[in-house]
């Protein structure tokens, strides 16, 4: 059954309303996420990331049973700035409060005085030990840490001028190969079929491969119903032979794209299906008019991906968040110390594909 946004809200929302009184023009409060003040403010905003948008919230809600809200600042002109916030309750105790869980990386998004604003009133919740920390998944201020890169690329109106800024040896030339030669042959998708079924029988052989849990099904399906359904997303999928050998999947909003999750058939990786993948995307970028293409996060000490990534001629960017509160944590997605140690990843990579998606259907929510 679809769960609520406004009844898994209800019990959190009434409690983090806050007055600054510092800032006598702006009060934080906080609203159900369905709430249309808050989908029409997102909305206009040209930066808010496909994260912020209410789409991705139902995605996590309808997945994982989270209680979440906006917290929003207001002027007497309406709301100013909005972040939305989702509560994570450990299973032996303890609740944070992130914002927001499993993006690479959200700002909050609006004028820097209400940002500033609503950083403050939840510096001053995890104060006074409603919850124990308070997680942003950006650098707003106070304490942060390093967590990996980001690389962003600019996008253009003719694909060839972005071509033309990748590296030759690394990314061209074999993207020029697979063309000449229909190798490897890539599609953009927007069907059900090419998330919930084709990308994710190649994510759990990836994840398997990797000794890393699998999202739920269920999360892929709300995600194709949520975003690429509603037109916040696509996916690329790369066929050898006629039999799919990489698939990713794409979320988009406002001007930017977001390489959100990819998977491959590592007996392929000769011919360079993801090259390929990669290219359909951001050729398809550019003709959709978007303008910034974001490769996503890297971890710190993944020095291949990092080097992968590099050779798109994109920009590289550090990335950190700000966390707060007695007990700060910052998790990785998938491959928290609390999810997964190394004797883990053995057992996974070495169990049959159901092992791996038992362990992410039991504690994924936990890896926020």
């Amino acid at each position: 059954m679809r769960r609520s946004l406004q009844a898994v809200s209800r019990s959190s929302w009434r409690r983090v309303s806050v007055d600054l009184h510092a800032r006598p023009r702006l009060t934080v409060e906080s609203l159900p996420l369905d709430d249309p003040r808050w989908s029409t403010f997102v909305a206009s905003q040209p930066s808010a990331s496909v994260f912020q948008l209410p789409s991705w919230s139902r995605v996590l809600v309808d997945t994982y049973g989270y209680r979440a809200f906006a917290l929003v600042a207001e002027d007497r002109d309406g709301i100013s700035a909005g972040t939305t916030v989702f509560e994570i309750r450990r299973p032996f105790g303890g609740r944070r409060w992130i914002s927001v869980p499993f993006a690479d990386h959200a700002e909050p998004v609006g004028s820097a005085d209400g940002i500033e604003a609503i950083v403050e009133a939840l510096h001053e919740e995890s104060g006074a030990g409603v919850v124990s920390a308070v997680e942003f998944h950006a650098d707003v201020g106070g304490p942060s840490r390093a967590v990996g890169t980001r690389h962003v690329l600019r996008l253009d109106d003719d694909p060839d001028a972005v071509f033309a800024r990748f590296k030759k040896t690394q990314v061209r030339q074999p993207i020029a190969k697979a063309e000449r030669e229909r190798t490897v042959v890539a599609t953009v998708r927007l069907d059900r079929e090419a998330v919930v079924e084709t990308f994710f029988r190649l994510h759990v052989a990836t994840r398997r491969r990797l000794g890393v849990p699998v999202q739920p099904r269920s999360f892929f399906e709300h995600l194709w119903r949520e975003t690429i359904a509603a037109g916040h997303g696509f996916t690329v999928v790369a066929e050898a032979h006629g039999h799919p050998v990489a698939a990713a999947v794409f979320l988009s909003a406002g001007r930017d794209v977001t390489y959100k999750f990819s998977a491959s058939d590592s007996r392929s990786w000769s011919l360079r299906p993801n090259n390929v993948v990669l290219w359909t995307a951001i050729k398809h970028g550019c003709e959709r008019g978007f303008e910034m293409f974001d490769f996503g996060r890297t971890e710190l000490g993944n020095e291949g991906l990092r080097a992968f990534k590099s050779g798109w001629g994109g920009e590289e960017l550090g990335l950190r968040y700000t966390t707060f509160g007695a007990h700060a944590t910052l998790n990785d997605e998938g491959t928290s110390p609390h999810l997964v140690a190394s004797a883990a990843r053995a057992v996974i990579r070495r169990s049959p594909s159901l092992v791996g998606r038992a362990v992410g259907q039991a504690l994924y929510r936990y890896a926020a």
